[in-house]
């Protein structure tokens, strides 16, 4: 059990090695059989007969066992088998070296593989950073313009809707506002009459079309020029704004006319503002230089929306815009310096709008419109038939 093994080393210069035996037994020697193995390499004994020797070739790198058994005449093998180890050396490019070179070099690839990688990924995003920020430059710069370019076009659009001189609202601005404005005043009348149960019950939500046409605003241009002529508007419109509410929206008609559009709770509180912006021009003072002043008086047109106070719909704006500027210039017709107002009854038809220059006498007394100013009434139905 102690006995050494012999030791061979073959190296990758050795493709063959030949193993030759022979046993002890010389009763009858030609009659010796053998039989061998080399563990590591063959799954079972190999019989190799009376043959004495056993050749391996190219055998793969390893620590091999080559073991051989004989048995005499009498067929008996022997129990003690003779074996010499056997290490097959790799070749110098499969040694463990190698490997450990083939994994340094494989590393070593892989290392500036990822390197060369990273490298281009780090030039990629500073590539993108410096997109980005360019982006982001370029942005700014863009929002910037649009801002300027959104206050211009505010600009533009608020001039639009102004009147240079002044600084009141124009003509276009009513027509840009004044949808809403009708629809606001139709559902709060519509929402009266559900509230009391009756259509047009509740006609204390209205709103007011309010024509200021001045007089002798043409003897202050004819006397003293345009200039002072401008002065007088600009004190004309700080007047109207006294007079006025906020809510109430002023506009420059043109020339020397001027609109008031607003709310109130009932045609009567109309009629007291109007009474008021008459009162207001007829007794200011308009310097109109350094030691000039001059008078001027307004002749005021009043229309209520909706014209007839139990008919939601009866009309448009239009119209009774138009109908106050009648007023306004009936009201110049029979002396200046009053207000005269319009509004509908029931028995009011859309198409009594059309006729109130020509017919209003008739239609005051059929009772299908109402007449009422600063003046008695009597004389203003004189003015009109004469």
């Amino acid at each position: 059990a102690g006995r050494q093994v012999p030791h061979i080393t073959l190296g990758y210069l050795d493709p063959f090695v030949t193993f030759e035996f022979v046993a002890l037994d010389f009763v009858s020697p030609d009659k010796n059989r053998y039989r061998y193995r080399l563990e590591g390499h063959d799954e079972a004994w190999i019989d190799a007969g009376e043959f004495r020797r056993a050749t391996y070739s190219h055998l793969p790198p390893g620590d091999y066992v080559f073991e051989v058994q004989a048995a005499n005449n009498d067929n008996v093998w022997n129990h003690q088998r003779a074996a010499i180890s056997v290490r097959v050396q790799p070749k110098p490019w499969q040694s463990n070296a190698a490997y450990l070179s083939y994994a340094a070099l494989l590393f070593g690839a892989c290392f500036l593989a990822w390197r060369r990688v990273r490298s281009r990924a780090d030039q990629e995003l500073a590539k993108q950073k410096q997109l980005e920020q360019m982006v982001e430059q370029r942005t700014h710069a863009l929002e910037a313009s649009m801002r300027e370019l959104e206050h211009m076009n505010r600009q533009f659009a608020e001039a639009s809707v102004t009147d240079s001189l002044t600084g009141l609202h124009n003509r276009r601005y009513l027509e840009q506002v004044m949808r809403a404005e009708v629809a606001r005043v139709e559902r709060r009348v519509v929402e009266s009459a559900h509230a009391s149960g009756a259509e047009g019950s509740d006609s204390s939500q209205l709103m007011f079309f309010m024509m200021i046409d001045l007089d002798g605003f043409k003897r202050i241009n004819d006397t003293h020029g345009h200039h002072a002529g401008d002065e007088a508007l600009v004190q004309v419109k700080d007047i109207l704004l006294e007079c006025c509410r906020q809510s109430d929206a002023v506009i420059r008609w043109g020339g020397d006319e001027f609109m008031v559009i607003g709310h109130a709770s009932g045609f009567f509180g109309a009629k007291v503002l109007a009474e008021r912006v008459r009162e207001g021009i007829a007794t200011h003072r308009f310097k109109v230089a350094a030691v000039h002043y001059c008078s001027m008086t307004a002749s005021v047109g009043l229309a209520p929306f909706p014209f007839c106070e139990h008919r939601v719909g009866f009309s448009h704006w239009e119209p009774i815009a138009a109908v106050a500027d009648q007023c306004a210039y009936l009201a110049k017709t029979n002396g200046r310096n009053a207000w005269v107002s319009v509004s509908g009854t029931l028995s009011t038809q859309p198409e009594d709008l059309l006729e109130i220059a020509a017919h209003l006498p008739s239609l005051v007394a059929a009772g299908r419109l109402v007449l009422d100013g600063s003046l008695a009434r009597d004389l203003l139905l004189a003015g009109l038939a004469a």
